[in-house]
């Protein structure tokens, strides 16, 4: 497996302000600003800001033989324009580099794809301008945000003019097939799909919470040691990168993991570092891929079980995306402004019952009591919403 794409995940969702049945038709503000910013100062701090400087000095140590992929959300590059310019300035130097790519999704962090078409083509152009307005670059990796691969995303990836696409690849997608492979979409032979791994996650995540003190931390070389016994062309390694500080490894903690993992890869003979778009220039596809889209919302709803699995979640992205003709032809910019805010995945996440079963540690971070308080929250103000719509 010599060619390995790092794609480190940089997303920070706003905090919804805490909206009573009492508050619907009084007040129109529904994000809680101060805890927004409160928790991207903190991650900023002892996350964020170490990590991107760790990233510039081991690009320019090891001269371009160190590349990566970020993705950056539209969230979070409109929360670190207005709130961590420290912060976007970093992000600006690592595409000034011209050692990392940057990737495309939607801009609300959303599930535009399966509820509105015309609305996640939008929102994929405007993160497209963002990232070109705030950093300069243009990027042509579209990334498949909590979906699975499928025959309508690459229709829509290869139309909004992109050559590669991220995607989540499960055994059962992929049919045995091996994820470590460069594919090509049947009938789109301008696009070719990379299949993105939790490999590096999992192992984040299994060494933080190991009991024995003697398996921890997880070096950059034993890590290396798991990686090169995998078989493949490619190796599509993603993570969040707010991980390394939820997961700390040793004393030292992840940073130090970061700033170990280039030399420990360059080390070992003929792994290289490539972005995805440099791995699907420079490998050939094992083979064409073809994937039905949705025939049913339960097949849709089983692959993002976490974000449309219960009743709840499901009742409240119904109620949300019926109102997208109303908020489409209403005259108040800040309206749509709003429904998009209100669109962020990480709304609905919150409202996942599975985290209830879930060990102490081990679900998201969630600012709500339970999933419950999380549907309530969002529905009240989405009655409060609704109601603003019929004000012309």
């Amino acid at each position: 497996m010599p060619s390995v794409c790092l794609i480190l995940k940089v997303h920070e969702p706003p905090r919804l302000r805490h909206y009573s049945f009492f508050d619907i038709g009084e007040s129109t503000n529904y994000t809680d600003e101060t805890a927004t910013c409160a928790q991207l100062d903190k991650i900023a701090t002892q996350c964020y800001l170490p990590a991107t400087r760790i990233l510039l000095k081991q690009i320019n140590e090891y001269r371009g033989d160190f590349r990566l992929a970020v993705l950056l959300s539209g969230v979070a590059l409109t929360h670190f324009e207005r709130f961590q310019p420290e912060l976007l300035t970093q992000f600006r130097h690592l595409a000034e580099s011209g050692c990392v790519e940057f990737i495309c999704e939607p801009s609300a962090h959303s599930l535009a794809f399966l509820f509105s078409r015309p609305e996640f083509r939008e929102q994929v152009k405007l993160h497209r301008q963002q990232l070109h307005a705030l950093l300069g670059v243009t990027p042509g990796t579209l990334n498949c945000h909590a979906l699975n691969y499928n025959n309508d995303f690459a229709l829509e990836a290869d139309a909004l003019g992109f050559n590669v696409i991220l995607a989540n690849g499960t055994e059962g997608l992929l049919d045995g097939r091996s994820p470590h492979r460069v594919y090509q979409p049947a009938a789109y032979p301008n696009l070719k799909v990379l299949f993105e791994t939790n490999l590096l996650a999992d192992n984040i995540a299994r060494f933080s919470s190991a009991s024995n003190a003697s398996d921890k931390p997880l070096s950059a070389g034993k890590f290396m040691s798991f990686l090169s016994q995998k078989q493949g062309d490619v190796a599509a390694l993603s993570v969040n990168l707010n991980t390394l500080d939820e997961h700390p490894l040793g004393d030292a903690g992840a940073l130090e993991f970061l700033h170990d993992f280039p030399g420990a890869l360059l080390a070992y003979k003929g792994f290289t570092f490539e972005t995805p778009a440099q791995t699907a220039h420079s490998t050939p596809p094992c083979g064409s891929i073809s994937i039905p889209g949705f025939t049913s919302w339960e097949a849709a709803e089983q692959e993002s079980h976490d974000l449309i699995g219960n009743e709840m979640q499901k009742d409240a992205l119904h109620g949300l995306y019926l109102l997208e003709k109303e908020v489409k032809t209403h005259p108040d910019p800040a309206i749509l402004s709003s429904w998009r805010q209100l669109q962020v995945s990480d709304h609905f996440r919150y409202m996942d019952t599975k985290q209830l079963s879930e060990p102490h540690g081990s679900a998201p971070s969630n600012p709500y009591h339970s999933p419950y308080d999380a549907y309530i929250n969002f529905m009240n103000i989405l009655t409060d919403f609704s109601e603003r719509l019929s004000v012309r």
